[in-house]
C-alpha cells in the first residue's frame, strides 16, 4: 500500500506541475515575490479544498463516477449538459495553451541546436504531428513516455534550482509591484488543477478516505514547495525590466523559447543550457500528452464510439483541429489561455465540488463521514470566493472595466 500511497501523491504532482513551470515566473512579472507567493498560497488553499470537497462527493457515488456524471445526479440533466461543455472547454483550452507552448520551443529548439530557422506555422504542425503521433498510439505509449520524461524532469529541476541559487539578489526578488491581476492568479489556479484525477485515484486506493486525503494533501503540498522553490529561483535571477528581463518575456509572443534562451545566457555554462532546454521542453510536453489523451476520450465517450478506424479519425480530428487552427491564428496565446483554462478550472474544480457537497450535507442527506472541515460557513466562504473570482476573470475577458 506504501507504493500505491507514493505513486498517487507523484500522480498528483505530475498532474499540477506542468507548463504552469513557465508560466507563473512570467505571468508573475510584474508583482513582486511577496505578492506572488501570496497569490499561489491562496491558489493552493482554495484548489484543495475543492480536491477535497470533490472527494468526499465522490465517496457518495459507486467507484468510477467522474465529475459529470457526479453533477447529473446531484443536480439533474440540465446542468450535467454545461458541465460537459464547460469541460470541453477547459481542455481545449488548456491543449491551445501546450500546443502554442510546444510549438515555441521547438522554434526555439531548431534555432539553437540545428540552427534552422523555421517559421511559428511550421513549427505547430511539426509539435502536433510528433506529439499526437504517441498520443494516437494509445494511453500504453502515452503512459511510457510520460514515466521517463517525468524522470527526466525530476532531475533536470533539481540540476536547475541549485545551478540557479549562487545567481539569485535580492534585488531582483524584491522588485516589482504590489500589484494583483486576476488573469494572472487565473493561471496560478490552473496550475494546481489537478482534482480531476481525485476519481481515478479513488479506484485506485479502494475508496480509502484516510489515505485519500492524506495524498491529496502531501500531493498539492509537495506540488506547491516545487512552484515556489522554482518561481523565487526564477524571479531571483532574473530582473523585472531590460530586453531580457521577465516583462519582456511576459510580452513576447514566443515567451518559452525566451525564457528557456535567458537562462541560459545567464547562468553562462553549456551544460546547464542543455538542462534548462530539457526541461523546458518537457514541462510542455508532458502536460500536451494528460490533456490531449484525456480530450480523446471525453470525445469518445460524449459521441459514444471508439478511438479505431474512420471514427477514431473523427475522435482524433475533432481533438486537434480546433486547438491547431486557434495556435496558427494567434502563436502568443500561451499565457492567455492559461488564464481562460483557470476561469474554468474555478467553476468545476471549485464552485461545482462545493456547491454538490454543500447539497449532499445539508439538503439530501448523504454525508457520511466528513472530509472538508468548518461546516456550512467554510463551504459558504469558498463557493462566494469561486463566484467573485469567475465575475473578475468573466468581465476582464469581456474588455468590461
Amino acid at each position: 500500500m506504501l507504493k500505491k500511497m507514493i505513486g498517487s501523491v507523484l500522480m498528483i504532482v505530475g498532474t499540477a506541475v506542468g507548463a504552469g513551470m513557465l508560466a507563473l515566473p512570467v505571468a508573475t512579472a510584474a508583482a513582486n515575490i511577496q505578492t506572488t507567493v501570496l497569490m499561489m498560497l491562496f491558489s493552493w488553499t482554495i484548489m484543495t479544498i475543492g480536491a477535497l470537497a470533490l472527494l468526499e462527493v465522490n465517496l457518495w457515488f459507486p467507484p468510477g463516477a467522474n465529475i459529470i456524471s457526479m453533477v447529473g445526479k446531484t443536480f439533474g440533466p440540465y446542468a450535467k449538459i454545461i458541465t460537459g461543455l464547460v469541460y470541453a472547454l477547459l481542455l481545449y483550452s488548456l491543449l491551445c495553451a501546450y500546443l502554442a507552448g510546444t510549438s515555441d520551443i521547438f522554434q526555439g529548439l531548431l534555432k539553437s541546436i540545428a540552427h534552422i530557422d523555421l517559421s511559428r506555422h511550421i513549427t505547430t504542425i511539426l509539435a502536433l504531428f510528433i506529439l499526437g503521433a504517441i498520443v494516437v498510439r494509445g494511453i500504453q505509449t502515452v503512459d511510457i513516455a510520460n514515466r521517463g520524461l517525468m524522470s527526466v524532469k525530476l532531475l533536470a529541476y533539481l540540476v536547475l534550482i541549485c545551478a540557479i541559487a549562487p545567481h539569485i539578489t535580492l534585488p531582483h526578488l524584491t522588485d516589482g509591484k504590489y500589484i494583483y491581476h486576476t488573469s494572472t492568479l487565473m493561471v496560478i489556479v490552473t496550475s494546481f488543477g489537478f482534482a480531476n484525477i481525485v476519481p481515478t485515484l479513488r479506484v485506485y486506493l479502494h475508496s480509502d478516505k484516510l489515505k485519500l486525503t492524506q495524498i491529496i494533501l502531501w500531493g498539492s503540498f509537495s506540488a506547491l514547495v516545487i512552484y515556489l522553490l522554482w518561481v523565487c529561483s526564477v524571479q531571483g535571477l532574473f530582473s523585472r525590466d531590460g530586453a531580457s528581463g521577465l516583462l519582456a518575456v511576459f510580452h513576447s509572443s514566443e515567451p518559452n523559447s525566451m525564457l528557456m534562451k535567458s537562462i541560459s545566457v545567464l547562468i553562462n555554462s553549456n551544460i546547464i543550457s542543455i538542462f534548462a532546454k530539457v526541461f523546458i521542453s518537457i514541462c510542455a510536453i508532458t502536460s500536451f500528452l494528460g490533456v490531449a489523451l484525456s480530450l480523446t476520450d471525453f470525445i469518445a465517450d460524449g459521441l459514444q464510439t471508439e478511438k479505431r478506424g474512420m471514427e477514431g479519425v473523427k475522435v482524433y480530428a475533432l481533438t486537434f483541429l480546433p486547438p491547431f487552427i486557434v495556435v496558427l491564428l494567434a502563436p502568443g496565446i500561451f499565457i492567455k489561455a492559461l488564464s481562460y483554462a483557470g476561469f474554468f478550472c474555478v467553476f468545476l474544480l471549485i464552485l461545482l465540488p462545493v456547491m454538490m457537497l454543500y447539497k449532499g450535507r445539508y439538503h439530501q442527506s448523504l454525508a457520511k463521514n466528513t472530509i472538508v472541515p468548518g461546516g456550512k460557513i467554510i463551504l459558504i466562504i469558498t463557493a462566494l470566493i469561486a463566484v467573485i473570482l469567475l465575475i473578475l476573470q468573466l468581465t476582464g475577458m469581456l474588455g468590461i472595466s
